[in-house]
């Protein structure tokens, strides 16, 4: 029942969802962005996203996000 329940979660791990824009900046998350997947809108944390257009303009400055967090 869980398993279920968790893959009807909004924003769950294994999801495919489409960055609005930068909501904030948090001391404990990093860098919170407004998400959409379907119909649905709500935040994450993204460090916890992987980036899966290849083509996007914006590349380096997210990987270059990344990599400074985790030196």
């Amino acid at each position: 029942m869980l398993d279920q329940q968790e893959k009807n979660e909004p924003f769950s791990q294994g999801h495919s969802f489409k960055v609005i824009y930068l909501e904030q900046d948090d001391y404990i998350y990093g860098i919170i962005v407004k998400v959409r997947e379907e119909l649905r809108i709500g935040n994450a944390p993204m460090l916890g996203t992987e980036i899966i257009d290849e083509n996007n303009d914006k590349l380096a400055y997210i990987n270059g996000y990344f990599e400074w967090h985790y030196e």
